[in-house]
């Protein structure tokens, strides 16, 4: 009997014993052990580079992948993430906007943004007007609808870019833009001393006044060309000064050159 139970009690440690080192085959998600998981969700580890650098490929997310310290799941950060990203000395590039995955411009969910202060495809010349409703595939805004007209210089052709397309779109030159003439268009009009007898429209183009196309400019010798005074001041009597009396003078032809008393002045 005393063998029998010693039997037992040996059988007993044994079966502790053993049930003591059964392994546990549960999947627990456990970031940086080395090992992806997939039955525990895994999807890369944090410090194997080759698990997740491809991992963004055909998601449309034009930027980078990490991998995500605590889930050990891949994240695609760039454009078309759906964040507009801040470069801040990382690998990717700032965005201006960013409507989330797609493969091509998409219109913004916000209301539009005003041109005035974006940066211009000729970054010394500002835009003047206009506003954009769209982010390019590049995750910058489209800069199409933009203008510089408005911005108080009349330009030449400039550059507009980036165009919802990707493409540089330009911008033709203006006349005029406020009270700035184009200096080539003014030359080919009005050549010499006098100015045109126009004023700008909004569009940054020439609204012609009555005729003639030239007017003397303030301070310059009232003659058979009309100061430019009778065209901006059209309900006034008089558009010349006595410039010895300071007192207004009805306009008179240019007194003959041998005489040198003083001439009329425009206003």
């Amino acid at each position: 009997m005393r063998l029998l139970a010693l039997g037992l009690s040996a059988a007993t440690v044994a079966l502790v014993s053993g049930t003591s080192c059964i392994v546990d085959l549960r999947h627990t998600l456990v970031c940086g052990d080395g090992y992806v998981d997939a039955e525990a969700d895994e999807e890369c580890e944090p410090g194997l580079p080759e698990t997740y650098a491809q991992g963004c490929s055909g998601t449309g997310i034009a930027g980078r992948a990490r991998c995500d310290e605590e889930t050990c799941t891949i994240v695609c950060e760039g454009c078309g993430d759906g964040m507009v990203q801040n470069a801040a000395g990382d690998d990717l590039v700032d965005e201006e906007c960013d409507e989330g995955p797609y493969s091509g411009a998409r219109a913004l969910e916000t209301e539009a943004v005003e041109c005035v202060g974006l940066p211009s495809g000729d970054t010394l010349t500002p835009y003047g007007s206009g506003t954009t409703r769209y982010c390019t595939a590049t995750c910058f805004y489209d800069r199409t609808p933009c203008s510089y007209c408005g911005n108080g210089s009349a330009d030449d052709t400039l550059d507009l870019a980036p165009s919802i397309s990707g493409q540089v779109a330009t911008a033709s030159a203006e006349d005029c833009d406020g009270d700035e003439f184009r200096p080539s268009f003014k030359a080919e009009t009005c050549p010499g001393e006098v100015e045109l007898n126009a004023t700008c429209g909004e569009d940054c183009r020439i609204v012609p006044r009555s005729d003639p196309p030239c007017c003397l400019p303030r301070g310059k010798d009232c003659g058979d060309t009309p100061c430019c005074h009778e065209f901006t001041h059209p309900g006034e009597l008089f558009h010349c000064l006595n410039p010895l009396t300071g007192e207004p003078v009805p306009g008179e032809p240019p007194p003959d050159p041998t005489d040198s008393s003083p001439k009329p002045t425009c206003l």
